[in-house]
């Protein structure tokens, strides 16, 4: 018996009334739409006529393919969102291989090989494949699409190998993407090969600061007058900061000693002597200060300052003949009207450029000619960069050490730990310089404590328990760190309980002595941000690579071991990790998104926009150590799988995959 006799009287539909007729009218007419509207894929044509395949699923998820280079170019999610990054001077005209989205890369990875950088199947034109192989323990999908490539006479040409390449795209049911790769060996002979996939995800920006990371932005709509109000205020207040703001301020400071104090737009700024070229003060935009200066420094040279940032050249502390720390933090620098290019700079919202040159009376007590050029500046998230360029002026080699003696202003030392130093060698300059190794995890204080830690990692934090903040240190060209504390030692021109209120964590360079040639400039760059604790100084960060050994591509491939937690920019990075798990996280802080390591920063590339290198983040599956071997009529298969997740959700019910 039917359900309207079992559970109850159904009301009953007819034919017979208008409200009924248009209803029914109403979904055919739905589902006369949704059949022509969701195809299983659309042929177009793409930028400058090249054919491009167009996947949608039920629910308005997308993403599109082009034939040449069988490459991904975009994947949206329903809301329209683009999650893959396309450069604005991307080259759609082969054989320039298209730059963003997901290229393929085969027979070889990067320049590992003999052929082309990257091999050559991104600039070949693929089909569509109408009669795919069955496709074994594939991850389910909404929509997808199969693609085919052979090698052909030309290429057979650079590299004398048949092949058969098979590429599956598909949508998940969660929205997520899949690249299923089948490489089929269809010679007489076996091969071997390198491989990879090089993604483009987009992100918010590579490196913008904290501010707009760790809190939510107020949303702003036009819709009432108290927002236009606001609107007119914040309008006003521009203008007024427009007029108002002026690169730098000199001016007389302590015993009428010259400064110069340089604000940005938002209110930060800091200030250096000229005595010294010593930056005395870096302040936020509420006004705190966050360096260090002594109750008791004396500003009367020839008594170098205590705090701030000291610059010790040329010789570090006592580890040479002259007086210790070197000579030019007592001596006068000037402005720099017209400082030499600098390339590859943080770029900032304000800086001063000063420069010092060797006097007569140098030359008696270091007989070498030298041109020192130094720039503090400030960058756009409030951090606070020095960079150091040293040229030797004479006509014969010299060879010096260096430092910077940054005095971190802090809540308290006891709640204070240092860390990115653990399993390093340090020289105990307390203990007449012995050799130890640092097998602790955080550096603590509960007394004098000076060390000079050799050959340390770029990026070292500060952890400021009390303030629930981390000073983050950054440094280029400086390969050691120097970890220091007075403690309650008597220092003359240091206060009683001044020991309290700073650390010195210094860059420096000891170990190995800097030599240049006559003509030649060596630079370093010294980094300084503030975060809260807890929150990465990073828009992005990638994790699941710690503790892994890497190739850094920027220095011809030398084998590190990455010890951090995870990654974040601050400079190019191109690292090929080794033996890696199969699933690493991409976090997005202020889009409050994962996604489940290179990126170009600043340098110039051709089909790159000048800022592009904000928006995106590869993190490329590669098989490169170990070169793939394929016997006749053997077949690899490698599945490449994202999605992408709101950041901070449960790892057990929704960590995302690649």
């Amino acid at each position: 018996m039917g359900v309207s006799e079992q559970c109850g009287r159904r009301p009953r539909f007819t034919m017979g009334n208008k409200a009924n007729l248009i209803f029914l009218w109403a979904m055919l007419v739905s589902v006369v739409i949704m059949a022509t509207r969701h195809r299983p894929f659309q042929r177009t044509k793409g930028i400058n006529g090249l054919e491009k395949i167009i996947v949608r699923d039920p629910r308005g998820r997308s993403f599109e393919v082009y034939l040449y280079g069988g490459q991904v170019t975009s994947w949206k999610n329903e809301k329209g969102e683009d999650l893959l990054f396309m450069s604005t001077k991307a080259i759609f005209e082969p054989p320039t291989p298209i730059r963003g989205g997901i290229p393929v890369l085969f027979p070889q990875y990067a320049n590992t090989g003999p052929l082309p950088s990257h091999g050559f199947v991104r600039q070949r034109f693929w089909k569509i494949d109408a009669n795919p192989p069955p496709l074994s323990s594939h991850p389910s999908s909404t929509a997808h699409i199969d693609l085919i490539l052979k090698s052909s006479e030309a290429d057979l040409k650079i590299w004398p190998h048949k092949f058969v390449y098979r590429l599956r795209v598909a949508l998940g049911h969660g929205g997520d993407l899949t690249l299923t790769s089948r490489i089929r060996n269809s010679d007489v002979k076996l091969f071997n090969f390198t491989f990879g996939l090089h993604p483009y995800f987009s992100v918010s920006d590579i490196r913008m600061g904290v501010s707009e990371q760790c809190g939510r932005r107020p949303r702003f709509t036009m819709g009432n007058k108290a927002n236009l109000i606001f609107l007119w205020a914040m309008l006003v207040s521009v203008v007024v900061m427009a007029t108002r703001h002026r690169p730098f301020q000199r001016t007389k400071g302590i015993n009428g000693l010259e400064k110069i104090i340089v604000r940005d737009p938002r209110g930060r700024s800091f200030e250096v002597y000229l005595y010294g070229g010593q930056v005395t003060s870096w302040k936020n935009e509420k006004g705190e200060d966050l360096l260090f200066i002594s109750t008791k420094a004396i500003f009367e040279p020839p008594t170098p300052i205590r705090g701030g940032i000291p610059v010790l050249f040329p010789q570090y502390a006592n580890t040479g003949p002259l007086p210790s720390h070197g000579f030019v933090r007592q001596r006068f620098w000037k402005i720099d009207a017209n400082p030499s290019p600098l390339s590859s700079h943080p770029s900032s919202t304000a800086h001063i450029d000063l420069i010092l040159k060797s006097s007569e009376a140098d030359l008696k007590i270091w007989p070498h000619k030298f041109v020192y050029r130094l720039r503090v500046a400030l960058g756009h998230g409030g951090d606070l960069t020095l960079t150091s360029r040293i040229r030797n002026s004479d006509v014969k080699p010299f060879n010096f050490t260096f430092g910077l003696h940054p005095y971190f202003s802090v809540s308290d030392i006891s709640q204070i730990q240092v860390e990115g130093l653990q399993n390093l060698d340090y020289l105990d300059q307390l203990k007449n310089r012995t050799r130890f190794t640092d097998h602790g995890k955080f550096i603590t204080f509960n007394s004098q404590l000076a060390r000079l830690y050799l050959r340390t990692p770029n990026k070292i934090r500060i952890v400021d328990h009390k303030k629930k903040k981390t000073i983050v240190v950054r440094k280029e060209g400086q390969a050691d760190a120097v970890v220091w504390n007075s403690w309650d030692k008597k220092v003359v021109d240091l206060g009683v309980e001044d020991y309290r209120r700073f650390v010195a964590v210094e860059p420096v360079e000891v170990e190995k002595p800097i030599i240049l040639k006559p003509g030649q400039e060596w630079k370093a760059i010294f980094q300084v941000s503030v975060v809260p604790s807890g929150c990465s100084r990073n828009q992005i960060q990638v994790e699941g690579l710690q503790n892994l050994d890497y190739l850094d591509q920027l220095k011809n491939r030398t084998r590190f071991t990455d010890h951090g937690k995870f990654i974040t920019f601050n400079s190019q990075l191109a690292r090929l990790y080794l033996r890696t798990p199969n699933k690493i996280r991409i976090v997005d802080h202020k889009k409050k998104k994962t996604s489940v390591v290179w990126n170009s920063w600043d340098k110039k590339v051709v089909d790159l926009g000048v800022e592009d290198y904000r928006r995106f983040v590869a993190v490329e599956p590669v098989a490169v150590e170990k070169p793939i071997i394929l016997k006749p009529g053997q077949e690899r298969k490698a599945i490449f799988q994202v999605s992408v997740v709101p950041s901070g959700c449960s790892r057990k019910s929704c960590i995302p995959h690649t």
